[in-house]
């Protein structure tokens, strides 16, 4: 692995790391002061600007339950000052009493020219700790949740910053019977 890639991996580490310890400093340390970011969370619309990504995160961290993400399957390409990372997340929150619980975030809709937009008539379904990729509970009674999600860095003043993430609930099926393949 380069130094270039390293690097890369380290901040992408401190993103899940500003999530597990709810530490939204840690978190806004992460973002790109310097590009237009943008975040979208699972089953989410596209959030926007500064401001309404990181207040986005400040209520993700302050409202669900605590939990636990081991990365997976982590792809990650470097070409010149742009990074990307592709990887599965693996979620185990808190237990099936508070996995249910909602997050409202308020997302941004663009129009033609990429101008914030007027809400539509129905906004979209809030994140939850519930979303679609429940691979199951464990015997502890903590749920997993499996996301995949795509980050876009950009190196500023030499540090890799993030300026896009975008994260989808992800579900694993069950390998094929014998009967199924024939």
């Amino acid at each position: 692995m380069t130094p270039d890639e390293e690097a890369l991996r380290a901040v992408n580490q401190s993103f899940y790391g500003a999530i597990e310890e709810a530490d939204i400093v840690a978190m806004r340390r992460v973002w790109s002061p310097e590009q237009v970011i943008t975040c979208v969370h699972p089953r989410c619309e596209i959030i926007t600007g500064w401001d309404d990504v990181i207040e986005s995160w400040r209520i993700l961290l302050e409202e669900i339950v605590p939990w636990h993400i081991s990365v997976e399957e982590q792809r990650l390409t470097v070409r010149g000052d742009l990074g990307c990372i592709i990887c599965l997340e693996r979620y185990e929150i808190g237990d099936e009493d508070d996995a249910g619980d909602t997050v409202e975030i308020e997302p941004v809709r663009l129009d033609d020219e990429g101008a914030p937009a007027p809400p539509a008539e129905e906004p979209a379904p809030a994140p939850t700790a519930s979303d679609d990729g429940d691979d199951g509970d464990g015997d502890d009674g903590a749920v997993t949740r499996l996301v995949v999600a795509t980050h876009v860095f950009f190196r500023e003043e030499g540090e890799w910053r993030l300026a896009h993430r975008h994260a989808s609930a992800y579900t694993e099926d069950e390998p094929a019977s014998d009967e199924q393949l024939n």
